[in-house]
């Protein structure tokens, strides 16, 4: 019997658990392994969610609720990290030029 590496093993362990019938497909048998590996160790969802906000991969509202806190505890989380938070604004152009508009509305 031949040894499978270790990524081939996982490769070949979850396609083995696919045609077994445990699972529909690849990727529910991944994101049961990856819930598993969460609820088993949950400070890893922390980091995880901090990576994928830094990337800009999902919002701050995303990554909090995907830890269990709300936005301003997750921002505190940041903030402790010393992780900046971009803020996406409109030009002062755009501003000014949006408020011309709503005055010009109300008149």
């Amino acid at each position: 019997m031949r040894t499978l590496e270790r990524d081939s093993l996982v490769e070949h362990g979850i396609a083995a658990a696919v045609q077994a019938g445990l699972f529909r497909n690849e990727e529910e048998a991944m994101q049961e392994a990856i819930s598993t590996w969460f609820a088993m160790k949950p400070n890893l969802r922390l980091e995880v969610a901090i990576e994928l906000f830094k990337e800009g991969k999902i919002t701050m509202n995303r990554a909090a609720e995907m830890v269990g806190l709300n936005r301003w505890q997750f921002q505190d989380i940041l903030a402790q990290r010393g992780v900046k938070i971009e803020v996406e604004a409109d030009s002062t152009e755009e501003l000014v030029a949006a408020a011309a508009a709503i005055r010009r509305r109300m008149q």
